[in-house]
């Protein structure tokens, strides 16, 4: 019989034990300090009243087209105002008619002249026109000089930036007639009547009031979180074949690095523009002790001049703007390089807008301020899209419903996401934590978006 051999498989067990080692590698840390801002501010002082009366007089037989009765035969008179008060507020004029301005026919217009100036005389044979019976309606044929003279002042009335108010007795409530003139400098009341030789009696405005409120500029200080980030070392365990394989230094990457696209907006039309060569466009310009504003060379300045301080110009007068696309050229042209300043937007008042902020630096910020609170809605972070230095920064900022887009130079910087303004005004602002800073604002351009 054959014997069989036994094999023997001897499982020795290996242990290996994972050597660690200590490592140091850079990270960031968040965290918050609580900075006070001086910002400047309009307070609405008393409100203060006066006659004002006319400082030039015009006389032209015209007539306005949507008055019926006045085709037959119209008289029309000019009166030319100044409002000498310079920085007024909310200012108002009131015009007070006679007794009984219901009784005949009329109607009244008022045009801005600021920047216009005075109207020119009427030809001197205004009046000798004729009336003819054309496709079975009698109209009113002037001279070729007169309609010249008609047409000029058409394309003033025509004009949203000069009109201010119409009213014709058919549609008048018997009271006094009150007009928003903030910001205007001149302006004409033009009264339209029946001849009067076929009306004797006839309304007109018997005295103009102007009503104002001074603007006294005032500052505050505005406590504000400001979220900044260090580079510290952390010492870790890795194991010996990690730290063997892997570089330390590529493992820390700069907290300020963002992604950046160039993308087409949405497709849009050009709904408001200033390239601030008309220094009647209605930015305020103003100045006090910290602060200036005005228009100079094509361009609207703002210059911050102490410490910690904000100051923001908006333009009511351009109005409201919910979806839209607003793009602006702006430059700093001096100061401190890490002062911020760009475009706010859906602006409900001094205390309540969006903001969009870049500094010489390279840095930019998106953020909502609430009731005077500032927040960043996007931190404060670099891009290599800013022209440092005091180089113009084409900023856009494309808003639709909640989602709102920012750029620069064409590049696409971020997205936030927030409803808390669904419109608003338009405007600039800057801060400057140095002793002083000046930015001009150039090509400004409003889109709406489909």
């Amino acid at each position: 019989m054959k014997k069989l051999g036994l094999l023997f498989v001897v499982v020795i067990p290996l242990v290996f034990t994972v050597s660690c080692i200590s490592k140091d590698v850079q990270t960031t840390e968040t965290y918050y300090e609580t900075e006070y801002r001086t910002e400047s501010y309009i307070e609405i002082g008393n409100e203060n009243k006066e006659y004002i009366t006319p400082k030039w007089e015009r006389y032209a037989p015209m007539y306005f087209s949507n008055l019926e009765w006045s085709k037959t035969g119209a008289e029309s008179s000019l009166d030319g105002y100044e409002i000498s008060t310079t920085q007024l507020s909310n200012s108002q004029i009131k015009l007070i008619l006679t007794s009984d301005p219901q009784s005949s026919l009329w109607g009244i217009l008022v045009i801005n002249l600021t920047g216009i100036g005075p109207l020119s005389e009427p030809p001197p044979q205004s009046g000798l026109h004729v009336h003819k019976m054309v496709e079975g309606e009698v109209k009113y044929i002037p001279e070729p000089a007169e309609q010249k003279w008609l047409d000029d002042f058409n394309a003033i009335i025509r004009d949203p930036k000069h009109f201010l108010s119409f009213t014709r007795s058919d549609l008048h409530t018997g009271q006094d007639i009150t007009i928003n003139v903030t910001g205007v400098k001149e302006f004409a009341i033009i009264t339209c009547t029946p001849p009067h030789w076929i009306v004797s009696s006839r309304p007109v405005v018997e005295k103009v009031q102007l009503i104002w409120s001074e603007g006294i500029t005032k500052e505050r200080q505005v406590p504000c979180q400001i979220e900044k980030q260090r580079a510290v070392i952390q010492t870790i365990k890795v194991p010996l074949w990690e730290a063997l394989q892997t570089n330390p230094l590529a493992e820390t990457e700069s907290p300020y690095v963002t992604t950046e696209t160039s993308q087409p907006v949405p497709s849009a039309k050009l709904i408001y523009s200033d390239d601030f060569s008309n220094p009647t466009s209605y930015w305020p310009e103003m100045s006090s002790e910290g602060c200036e504003s005005y228009y100079k060379d094509g361009e609207f300045h703002v210059i911050v001049n102490k410490t910690n301080w904000a100051a923001w110009r908006y333009n009511q007068n351009a109005g409201r703007f919910g979806d839209f696309i607003i793009e602006a050229d702006i430059r700093q042209v001096s100061g401190d390089e890490n002062s911020e300043y760009g475009l706010i937007f859906r602006c409900q008042n001094d205390d309540n807008y969006y903001y969009f902020l870049i500094s010489a630096d390279g840095y930019y910020l998106a953020g909502i301020r609430t009731d005077g609170k500032w927040t960043p809605l996007r931190r404060w972070i670099t891009s290599a899209s800013i022209e440092k230095g005091f180089s113009s920064n084409h900023l856009k900022v494309v808003c639709k419903a909640s989602q709102i887009d920012i750029y620069v130079n064409g590049n696409r910087l971020a997205t936030v996401i927030d409803n808390s303004f669904v419109d608003g005004y338009i405007g600039g602002i800057l801060y400057t934590p140095g002793s002083s800073a000046h930015v001009a604002f150039d090509n400004l351009k409003v889109y709406s978006v489909d």
